[in-house]
């Protein structure tokens, strides 16, 4: 089978969660024996690179740097949906490569004209909703205080009219969570197709993530490591939990936070003011390897409506139980063998849930059920319903 791909950043421009689920989805289908092409908006050059990565055929084309000034922000807006800058190219490339089908990802700067295209040509075309773009031009739901958003604006009306146009061109839509389909629903959007959740998957060997839990449950450090790993920035909620975290007095707890964004100095900042808390910048690799594993609680405290939470099921991966906010898509990953489930912003339901972990027993009555837990999102069972759907 012939399949498309399209997401606005791909390997190595990795932005998040979703820029690892594509590759491992693109990854897994090419080793499944079908031939993978992915499009992308990320070229830093002034040009469309093409290149074969892991024996993926990527082609990155030049969409960013046209629409920098502030004239070309507005611009670039409209062109979410009909972006006539790149319509020939896309159209070009959809009778070259001629897919079996074009499942599209995250689509900034892409925009959604592929959908039409492709319909136009007779091409199946599959939508992963990995945000909230379809209901909200800022995909998160937030408003400008970074609280959940109660009211829609004009902007937003016209937005979500547009997009609800545009859906009538994808056939089957697909979300890693049923959250996420359902808020689209209420919206009355896609709800004339097939609707499925698949689940992001994970790369995990089975028999090193047994090794680990025997390693941890050995493990009698007298310090309690508690990890962070994503964004720095208000919805992700690290502002609440190192608040959370200086109000807890124990010298024996230690936070690890790991990632990049906009409040990357104000975590600096609180590392001189608390010495138990650490930063360790962006990971990856070795690094990144390392700090999980050392690490013994994984909190994600989240403040928004999460579509998925790939760094919970990180956590399992590497035999930690994981403290987490109750919302969005989070709610289908946590299950009480493995996790515990505490209200946005409640600092005093994370500082309970800090100190139900003091002790060693605790976490590794939890850490021993993470190997049954992390078996649902296999990569096998991920392509088998990929695979169906793409038929």
């Amino acid at each position: 089978m012939k399949i498309l791909l399209m997401n606005t950043f791909y390997y190595p421009n990795m932005v998040g969660g979703t820029e690892q689920s594509v590759k491992l989805l693109a990854e897994g289908l090419k080793k499944d024996g079908n031939k993978v092409y992915v499009i992308t908006g990320d070229s830093n050059a002034n040009k469309t690179i093409r290149e074969e990565i892991n024996g993926i055929n990527i082609i990155r084309l030049n969409v960013k740097d046209r629409f920098n000034s502030k004239i070309g922000k507005v611009i670039r807006k409209a062109l979410e949906f009909k972006n006539l800058y790149i319509k020939k190219e896309l159209e070009d490339l959809l009778d070259e490569i001629n897919p079996d089908v074009v499942h599209t990802n995250n689509l900034f700067y892409l925009s959604n004209i592929i959908w039409k295209l492709a319909n136009e040509k007779g091409i199946k075309v599959v939508h992963t909703l990995r945000d909230y773009w379809g209901v909200c031009p800022k995909c998160t739901l937030l408003n400008h205080n970074s609280k959940i958003c109660s009211k829609r604006k004009l902007l937003c009306n016209i937005h979500n009219k547009i997009y609800k146009n545009n859906s009538k061109y994808v056939n089957i839509v697909t979300a890693p969570s049923k959250f996420t389909i359902d808020l689209y629903n209420k919206d009355g959007i896609y709800t004339n197709i097939l609707n499925k959740t698949i689940y992001n998957a994970i790369d995990v060997d089975f028999e090193q993530n047994k090794q680990l839990v025997d390693l941890k449950l050995k493990r009698e450090n007298k310090i309690i490591k508690f990890l962070f790993l994503g964004t720095l920035d208000i919805h992700k909620g690290i502002k609440f939990m190192i608040e959370t975290f200086k109000e807890i007095n124990n010298k024996n707890i230690e936070l690890n936070i790991c990632g990049d964004g906009p409040l990357k100095d104000y975590v600096i900042q609180q590392v001189k003011l608390d010495g138990r808390i650490k930063y360790w910048g962006k990971i990856g690799g070795e690094e990144k390897e390392k700090i999980l594993q050392d690490s013994d609680v994984m909190i994600v405290p989240s403040i928004w409506y999460e579509p998925f939470g790939r760094v919970i099921i990180e956590g399992y991966k590497y035999a930690m139980p994981v403290i987490a906010c109750k919302i969005g898509g989070i709610n289908e990953l946590l299950n009480n063998k493995v996790s515990i489930g505490i209200y946005p912003g409640s600092k005093e339901e994370l500082k309970k849930s800090i100190e139900k972990f003091y002790n060693r027993k605790m976490i590794k009555e939890y850490l021993v059920n993470t190997c049954e837990f992390i078996s649902k999102y296999n990569i096998e069972d991920q392509l088998e319903s990929f695979i169906d759907i793409y038929k």
